[in-house]
């Protein structure tokens, strides 16, 4: 959340800012509908959260911020670019580089989210994020 509110914070009204969102979302280009219960966010974020911690591997743990943010839309927008901001917590508490998305063409970023919208499947996306990663590998060293 307080990610999510600095990257908001001249984006979106304060009430929106860093607060779980309390009504609907669309996804352009998609026929996902994220949930639109506040309670119900509030919960999959906790459940979110109780996972997260007994993941052990800081990529998996990675992956699996980057696409859970994405497909449950927590706020009312910057959700994606907080999910991507918010994957690299765990790659640099374990003393790892982080992950960036700038050497991904945006079709292809595009894509890979519309498919865990669409289709249920991390496989694009996690193929994006590791090829990616390698690329930043040489980047950081």
């Amino acid at each position: 959340m307080n990610i999510h509110a600095l990257l908001a914070k001249d984006l979106l009204i304060p009430q929106y800012v860093g607060a779980i969102r309390t009504g609907p979302v669309s996804i352009g280009s998609s026929a996902y509908t994220p949930l639109d219960n506040k309670f119900q966010l509030e919960e999959e974020f906790s459940l979110f959260l109780k996972k997260l911690n007994q993941i052990k591997n800081p990529f998996e743990q990675s992956l699996f911020i980057l696409v859970f943010i994405s497909y449950f839309q927590l706020f009312m927008d910057v959700n994606k670019r907080t999910a991507r901001i918010a994957a690299n917590i765990p790659l640099i508490k374990n003393g790892l580089a982080p992950a960036s998305f700038l050497q991904v063409k945006d079709r292809d970023y595009i894509d890979a989210i519309l498919a865990v919208y669409e289709l249920n499947t991390t496989e694009f996306i996690r193929d994006i994020f590791v090829q990616n990663y390698l690329l930043n590998i040489e980047r950081y060293q």
